[in-house]
């Protein structure tokens, strides 16, 4: 499985990094952008994707959508300290920061809710 972390905040990203591969998660692509998103997501189109609401250089849920809108729905969840921007995305999945594996995982599990994939050990 494949993942794509938006995330602008590199030891944060390298954190999720490690948490997605304990979940099964054999390959991730870094983005810290909405532009650097799109064009990981059209080199290898992601299984999974976690993304920061604020970025230095666009927002993470208009990566997410653009995705989407690119390569049909894609399980997502965004880890983000300021959740209250995800107010108006009522189907929007949180990770609140500072996060914990166990966060992840349950956000995960809540994403994939009838997904095909599951990471390993599951």
């Amino acid at each position: 499985m494949h993942a794509l972390i938006i995330e602008d905040e590199l030891l944060i990203a390298f954190a999720l990094e490690e948490i997605l591969q304990e979940l099964g998660f054999d390959s991730v692509d870094l983005a810290d952008s909405e532009a650097t998103a799109m064009e990981a997501a059209s080199r290898n189109p992601p299984d999974f994707i976690t993304a920061d609401f604020e970025l230095r250089f666009g927002l993470g849920t208009r990566a997410v959508e653009n995705i989407q809108e690119e390569f049909g729905w894609i399980p997502a969840i965004y880890v983000t300290a300021s959740r209250h921007h995800l107010n108006g995305i009522p189907s929007a999945l949180i990770a609140t920061k500072p996060f914990t594996r166990d966060s992840i995982r349950h956000a995960w599990e809540s994403a994939c809710n009838g997904c095909e994939r599951t990471p390993a050990g599951e």
